[in-house]
């Protein structure tokens, strides 16, 4: 009866068939070895996109690795966008680019985490905002005044709902017509965090049709200003704005709280 029980009971907690077994500490160590050895790579040969870095086996072998700790690597390099497992005849290992929005969501869940308040958002959303304009001076090209010009345009046709949905687009073609790639992956955190993303029920409030007019209209007297050249004016333009965004938010958060 003993040895029955005991077979019983260890048939019980065996997982059963398809299930998935979390990987142990020694392959997730190795894993994560792995992937920073192949990124380390890829970034030393130029980051190479869609290069085929061979199959599966043979990185295995190459890495001296079990399958189980390639795969670990393998899921990690996929999660950070560094490379992708294709299937099929000439399937393996391909390099693709990464994907900012991984960063960006996880800064803007670590920043929720610790109950960062709305002016601290927007004392680092100011600053990096100004420093755009700066770097954009009075330089632009043909093209990215039709690209502004066409933005600002946009706005003017839109419903409320859409100019609130749409804003921060006003915002990132300025980071990204900066041409720092830095300033414009810090700044979509920021937007990310400052549209909503920490505050929706003050947004759901603030968000009303005076309010979105008046974004828009701040919006073309900044793109104006900063499109014939005038930076100073741009700058105190953008620096009224945000405050004003700012003070509304704030205003609601506390409001919230009480």
């Amino acid at each position: 009866m003993a040895t029955s029980r005991t077979r019983t009971a260890k048939k019980s907690v065996a997982p059963s068939l398809g299930a998935k077994v979390p990987p142990s500490a020694e392959v997730t160590k190795t894993g994560v070895a792995v992937a920073r050895r192949i990124e380390e790579e890829i970034i030393g040969d130029g980051w190479p996109l869609g290069k085929w870095l061979g199959s599966e086996p043979e990185l295995i072998d190459r890495y001296e690795v079990s399958r189980a700790a390639f795969r670990e690597a393998v899921r990690l390099l996929e999660f950070r966008g560094v490379a992708r497992m294709r299937t099929g005849p000439r399937g393996g290992l391909i390099v693709t680019a990464p994907d900012a929005s991984v960063v960006t969501r996880a800064a803007a869940s670590f920043l929720d985490y610790q109950h960062v308040r709305a002016p601290h958002l927007f004392n680092a959303r100011s600053a990096l905002e100004l420093k755009c304009i700066e770097l954009i001076g009075g330089r632009m090209s043909r093209e990215q005044c039709e690209r502004l010009q066409a933005i600002v345009d946009a706005e003017s046709t839109y419903s409320p709902a859409q100019i609130a949905e749409n804003s921060d687009q006003f915002h990132l073609v300025l980071a990204e017509l900066a041409g720092d790639p830095a300033i414009e992956l810090f700044l979509r955190v920021l937007t990310e965090l400052t549209g909503g993303h920490s505050f929706p029920a003050a947004y759901d409030t603030f968000d009303n049709s005076n309010a979105i007019y008046r974004t828009c209209r701040e919006h073309r007297r900044i793109a104006t200003a900063l499109m014939s050249g005038d930076v100073d004016k741009a700058s105190t333009l953008m620096l009224r704005h945000l405050k004003w965004v700012s003070d509304g938010v704030a205003t609601l958060e506390t409001g919230a709280e009480r």
